[in-house]
């Protein structure tokens, strides 16, 4: 049973995601489904609150009653009805107080991508979505909204423009770097410095940026947002360790053929 239900997030615990397993699952001439494995047992919560998962792609929310802490249960229909199938889908995992009707929250997992909806590498969470257009002599663009995800609209003039955006390394090597400075740069210099406050908007596009730069340099520090010069090492440090960790040069020299 799909349930629509106000909550209180104030002073909630966070739900590892490792405890949370969710695949979407195709359905003939249907939307998918999904199948969920959830461990909250050893996480000191009442084994009386009830669970709700959450499905979602930006403001389009379908929610599912899923029992309690004790006896997690999927409801009998878990089709997703309301999504668009051509659009990635996330997930959160909802631990709600048992002993009234406020609705508080206690315990909570955020931006869960489910198994079949990976954009290449296994548990990998889509930061930029992928379309083309002829943008002229303009090779791509990106643009950042307001909300939601950024969109990266490559050339469609250019043969297979979208594939090679994949897995070409030469377009990689031109075009990723760019986009994560310029990115970043929109988030520290000019976006609120409270978007990403776990107690506020904790999925923001914003937050899901930084939180993915922070992995990628290894500690969760941030720079001082007055500091220019602070913020340019920060990023710099940030494009070196993806193109190190996706050995962006190294496979455009195996492109091309070789070195000096």
């Amino acid at each position: 049973m799909k349930v629509q239900r106000r909550f209180n997030y104030t002073g909630r615990g966070k739900i590892k995601k490792s405890d949370v397993d969710i695949a979407l699952v195709e359905q003939p001439g249907m939307p998918p489904k999904f199948e969920a494995s959830l461990r909250l047992s050893g996480l000191g919560l009442p084994g009386n609150a009830p669970v709700f998962i959450e499905a979602y792609q930006s403001e389009i929310i379908e929610r599912f009653e899923c029992g309690t802490v004790e006896n997690p249960r999927l409801p009998g229909d878990t089709t997703l009805w309301s999504l668009d199938d051509t659009r990635p889908v996330r997930f959160r995992v909802k631990v709600a107080d048992p002993s009234g009707d406020n609705g508080r929250l206690l315990a909570a997992a955020f931006s869960i991508t489910p198994h079949g909806d990976e954009p290449g590498e296994e548990g990998r969470e889509s930061l930029v979505t992928v379309r083309t257009a002829d943008l002229g002599n303009t090779p791509y663009k990106l643009e950042i909204p307001d909300s939601g995800m950024i969109q990266l609209t490559a050339n469609s003039r250019i043969p297979y423009a979208k594939d090679r955006l994949v897995q070409d390394p030469v377009f990689q090597s031109l075009v990723f770097p760019a986009i994560i400075r310029g990115v970043l740069y929109r988030i520290l210099l000019w976006e609120d410095g409270d978007a990403c406050d776990e107690d506020t908007d904790e999925e923001s596009w914003q937050c899901r940026w930084l939180n993915f730069a922070k992995r990628l340099r290894g500690d969760d520090s941030e720079p001082d947002r007055q500091n220019i010069d602070a913020i340019d090492s920060w990023i710099e440090d940030v494009v070196r360790a993806f193109s190190e960790t996706h050995r962006i040069t190294d496979r455009l020299v195996e492109k091309l053929g070789g070195g000096q």
